[in-house]
C-alpha cells in the first residue's frame, strides 16, 4: 500500500513538472494602450484572444497561428492559419489603413463597402478590377467571396446581429478574423493593433517598429501647445436617412 502511495505521488510530480513545462514556455506579449487583445506565444505557434469582439460581448474569440493541434478547439470561435498569408478579404476599410502601414495592400483581393475606400492603391485596384467590391455589409455578395479563395477574412462587429455573416463565412469553410480595434478608447490602443497584423501576416517586427514610430509622434503632438484656432471635423456618414457621429470616446 505504502509502495502504492509513492508511486502515485511520483507520478504527479512527474505530470506536474511537465505542466510547468509546457507553461513556461507560452510567454505574453504585452500592450501599453490596447485592451481588446492578447497574444501569447508558444515554440511552434501563436495565440490571438480577441477579448471583446463587440461592445458588452461576453463571446471572446481565438485564433492560432502557426502549427498547433485542432483537438479540443472550439470551431466556430477558433481559427487555424498554418500557411503564409498571400490573399486577405476587408471587411472594413480599416483593415485596409493597417495593411497600408505594413506594406500589404497588394494581398487585398476583396473589399466591402468599396466606394468608401480612399487608399490610393487600392482605389486604383478597385477600379481596375483586381480587387473585389463585395458589396454592403448588409449585402455581402458570398458567392464572390468563395470565388475568391481568400486565405483569411478579417471582419468587424458591432453587435451580435453582425456575427450572422461570420456564421455564413464559416458555414462556407472561410477563415474568419475579427477585428475590433475600434473599441479602444485611445488613438495609440486603435493603433496597437497593428500587433495583431503583425502576427497574422509574419510581420512582427515591421509592425513594432511602425507602432514605435506612431507613438513617439502621437505623445510629441500631443504634448505640444494646444492650437488657439484648431481645425472643425465633420465625421461619420448617413445611414438610412439619419448622420451618426461617433462618441466621445470613439477615435476612428
Amino acid at each position: 500500500m505504502r509502495k502504492m502511495l509513492i508511486y502515485t505521488f511520483l507520478l504527479c510530480l512527474i505530470f506536474s513538472a511537465c505542466e510547468k513545462s509546457v507553461s513556461n514556455n507560452t510567454t505574453t506579449t504585452s500592450q501599453n494602450y490596447a485592451e481588446g487583445f492578447i497574444i501569447q506565444k508558444s515554440e511552434n505557434y501563436t495565440d490571438i484572444s480577441i477579448l471583446t469582439p463587440w461592445q458588452d460581448s461576453r463571446t471572446q474569440f481565438s485564433y492560432t497561428v502557426g502549427d498547433a493541434d485542432l483537438n479540443d478547439l472550439a470551431l466556430r470561435k477558433t481559427a487555424i492559419i498554418n500557411d503564409r498569408i498571400r490573399s486577405v478579404i476587408c471587411l472594413s476599410t480599416t483593415h485596409i489603413a493597417f495593411l497600408d502601414a505594413l506594406g500589404l495592400t497588394d494581398r487585398i483581393v476583396g473589399v466591402a463597402n468599396g466606394k468608401f475606400v480612399f487608399n490610393e492603391s487600392v482605389r486604383n485596384a478597385i477600379d481596375e478590377g483586381r480587387v473585389v467590391d463585395l458589396g454592403s455589409d448588409s449585402e455581402l455578395d458570398f458567392e464572390k467571396i468563395v470565388d475568391l479563395n481568400a486565405d483569411i477574412i478579417l471582419t468587424y462587429a458591432i453587435d451580435e446581429g453582425f456575427m450572422m455573416n461570420y456564421d455564413r463565412l464559416m458555414e462556407l469553410e472561410q477563415k474568419v478574423i475579427v477585428i475590433s480595434e475600434y473599441l479602444e478608447t485611445s488613438p495609440l490602443g486603435q493603433s496597437e493593433w497593428l500587433k495583431v497584423y503583425g502576427v497574422l501576416f509574419d510581420r512582427e517586427r515591421k509592425a513594432d517598429s511602425v507602432f514605435a514610430d506612431i507613438e513617439k509622434e502621437y505623445l510629441e503632438i500631443k504634448a505640444a501647445p494646444i492650437l488657439s484656432n484648431p481645425p472643425r471635423v465633420f465625421c461619420n456618414t448617413p445611414w438610412k436617412e439619419v448622420w451618426y457621429m461617433p462618441g466621445g470616446h470613439s477615435f476612428t
